[in-house]
């Protein structure tokens, strides 16, 4: 259906959007639509295909990589980060952490 991204914002925003449940971070958002694109991806076999309406009005393709989808996990992000929710990007590592990993290594 024309709206499956729309299904899968949904589901997303359900799990993660309560910022009170310290439990539930973006990574978390990540891995359903991980799970998405997986599913789409690999066992439909649509692959790296954008979500899309074809000449017959089918829409086909991965669901995961829509553009509504893309927006609505950056806006995820960026209101989850202004929640004051921890990053957890290999480039939130600092030199003092590199340092301390390295002595321990």
């Amino acid at each position: 259906p024309e709206d499956l991204p729309h299904w899968v914002m949904a589901w997303i925003m359900n799990k993660c959007k309560d910022f009170s449940i310290p439990r539930v971070k973006y990574g978390t958002a990540q891995k359903m639509c991980t799970t998405i694109n997986h599913k789409f991806g690999g066992d439909f076999g649509f692959g790296d295909q954008t979500w899309g309406k074809q000449v017959d009005r089918k829409f086909v393709g991965n669901p995961s990589l829509s553009k509504e989808l893309s927006q609505y996990m950056i806006s995820l992000r960026r209101h989850k980060v202004y929640a004051s929710e921890e990053v957890t990007s290999a480039r939130a590592i600092t030199h003092e952490t590199m340092h301390q990993l390295w002595l321990h290594n």
